[in-house]
C-alpha cells in the first residue's frame, strides 16, 4: 500500500497532491467496505446526497477578550453586593458542588449560591466513588448526614452504597455528574449486606445489593426476590435471576422461571416459558424451542418468526434463506433487516448489492422503487449509478439524454462518472 501511494504522488505539483491523497482516501473507503457472502453491503445513499448539500458547521461570533473580562468584572462586584462569596477566590474542590477557600470548606449548587459547611475538614476530606466524608461527617448536598457513625462508615468500592454499624445507604448520583443525595434503606440488615459487584464482575452489579433476606436494586428493595439463590446473568445485559423468576434491571419479569433461563445474545433471552427482547415478552413465541435464525436478528421456535419484538405470523422458518447484506426470505416474506418488504415476490426476489435489488415487478434501491427500472436487463455499475437496456440511473433517478452504451463509473469516486457527451457528479450533467 505504501508503494502505492508513493508512485501516486510522486512527480506532481502541491495542488495535485491535494487532489490526489482525497481520491485515496475514497479508494481506502471503497477497500475496507463491508463484505457479506461476497457482496457489497453499503447503502447506495451518503450523507451529501441525504441532505443534497455539503454539510457545514456554523461557529457563533465569539467576543473579544476585553469584552468578556469586563463583563466578569461586573457580575461578581454584583454578587458581593448580594453577600455571596467570591468566586475568584474559591478553588474547585475535585467533586461536583464542593469548594475551599483557605482552610474551609463551601458547597454551591449554583455560581451564586455558596455556603459554608459547619466542620467541613478539608485536610481530611475524601470523594470516594459517589460519597464524600471527611473526620467528622459524611455529606449529602453539602449537608452533614444525621444517624451516621462516621467512625464505622465504609463504602463498597464502584457501587453507590455504603453502611456503618447500624445502616445501610445508598447515593443516588452516578458518576461526576452530581450530587442528588444519600438515601437511608429502610429495613436493610448492616451486618450482613454486600454489595453484588464482590461476587460478580458484570457491569450490573452497581446497581445491586443483598443482605440475609432481600435483594435491592438502586436502593429499593425488589419483592419476592430470593437472597439466597439471586444470581446475575454473567455478561450483563441486565438481566438476573433466582431459583424462581427472571429480573430485568431490577424488575420482576411475572410469568418468568428462574430455573430454565437462558441468554441467547445481546437481545434475545429465553426460560422453558417466554423470549424475551431487552427485558420484554416477545408475545407468541415459545421459549423452550426458541432459537436463532442464522446471524440475521431474527428467531424462530419452529411455528413462527420474530424480529426483536415484533412477530411475523406467516413467516415460514422452513423455507428461511439468508440473502446476504441484511436480505432474507421465505416462501411469504422477503425481510430487509428484520422489517418485511410490502408488495415484493419472496419467488422471484434478489439482492444484488450496493443497496439495490430486483423482483419480477421493479427495481429498488434502498427497498424503495425505481421508476421505469427494468428488472430483466437491469445492472449495477456502482454504489450510486445503475442501468437497464434502456436506462441510465443515478440512485432512483433517470439520467436524461445519457449516452448508455460509453457510459463509465469513476473507479475512486462512486458519485463521479462520464459517457462521450458528459460528465456526472452525483447525477448532475455537465458537458463536456
Amino acid at each position: 500500500m505504501n508503494n502505492i501511494t508513493s508512485n501516486l504522488t510522486s512527480n506532481v505539483s502541491e495542488q495535485s497532491l491535494c487532489g490526489h491523497r482525497l481520491s485515496l482516501i475514497v479508494l481506502f473507503v471503497a477497500l475496507f467496505t463491508f463484505i457479506s457472502n461476497g457482496q457489497n453491503c453499503q447503502s447506495s445513499y451518503d450523507r451529501e446526497d441525504l441532505y443534497g448539500e455539503d454539510l457545514r458547521i456554523d461557529r457563533p461570533f465569539m467576543c473579544g477578550t476585553a469584552m468578556m473580562e469586563d463583563e466578569r468584572y461586573r457580575e461578581t462586584k454584583s454578587r458581593e453586593k448580594k453577600g455571596f462569596y467570591d468566586i475568584d477566590d474559591l478553588i474547585f474542590y475535585g467533586y461536583p458542588g464542593y469548594f475551599k477557600k483557605k482552610r474551609q470548606l463551601y458547597y454551591g449548587s449554583h455560581p451564586d449560591t455558596f455556603t459554608l459547611i459547619p466542620n467541613g475538614d478539608v485536610v481530611s476530606i475524601q470523594f470516594v466513588g459517589n460519597f464524600i466524608r471527611d473526620k467528622n461527617v459524611v455529606y449529602s448536598k453539602g449537608m452533614a448526614l444525621k444517624d451516621v457513625d462516621v467512625a464505622s462508615f465504609q463504602i463498597f468500592d464502584n457501587t453507590p452504597y455504603a453502611k456503618d454499624n447500624n445502616s445501610v445507604f445508598y447515593s443516588t448520583s452516578r458518576g461526576a455528574n452530581g450530587s442528588e443525595g444519600i438515601l437511608k434503606i429502610e429495613g436493610a440488615n448492616a451486618e450482613h449486606f454486600n454489595s453484588l459487584c464482590i461476587e460478580s464482575s458484570n457491569g450490573d452489579c452497581y446497581y445491586y445489593g443483598v443482605d440475609d433476606v432481600h435483594v435491592y436494586y438502586s436502593g429499593v428493595q425488589i419483592l419476592g426476590a430470593d437472597a439466597a439463590s439471586f444470581r446475575l446473568e454473567e455478561g450483563g445485559y441486565g438481566y438476573a435471576h433466582d431459583n424462581y423468576f427472571v429480573y430485568y434491571n431490577g424488575k420482576k419479569l411475572e410469568g418468568s422461571s428462574g430455573r430454565s433461563f437462558k441468554r441467547i445474545d445481546y437481545y434475545y433471552s429465553r426460560d422453558k416459558n417466554n423470549v424475551y427482547y431487552n427485558g420484554e415478552v416477545v408475545q407468541g413465541m415459545n421459549g423452550s424451542s426458541f432459537k436463532l435464525l442464522g446471524e440475521s436478528g431474527m428467531g424462530t421456535d419452529g411455528l413462527h418468526i420474530c424480529y426483536r419484538d415484533s412477530v411475523y405470523e406467516d413467516g415460514d422458518p422452513s423455507t428461511f434463506i439468508d440473502l446476504g447484506c441484511g436480505y432474507y426470505k421465505d416462501v411469504n416474506n422477503v425481510y430487509s433487516r428484520g422489517q418485511v418488504l410490502e408488495g415484493i415476490d419472496p419467488a422471484t426476489f434478489e439482492n444484488l448489492e450496493w443497496g439495490f435489488s430486483i423482483d419480477k415487478n421493479g427495481v429498488y434501491c434502498d427497498d424503495v422503487l425505481i421508476p421505469y427500472a427494468d428488472p430483466l436487463s437491469f445492472e449495477v455499475l456502482g454504489r450510486k449509478y445503475s442501468r437497464d437496456k434502456k436506462h441510465t440511473f443515478y440512485l432512483r433517478n433517470l439520467l436524461a439524454d445519457c449516452h448508455r452504451e460509453t457510459f463509465i463509473v469513476n473507479k475512486l469516486d462512486p458519485s463521479k462518472a462520464e459517457d462521450s457527451k458528459a460528465n456526472y457528479e452525483r447525477g448532475r450533467r455537465t458537458k463536456k
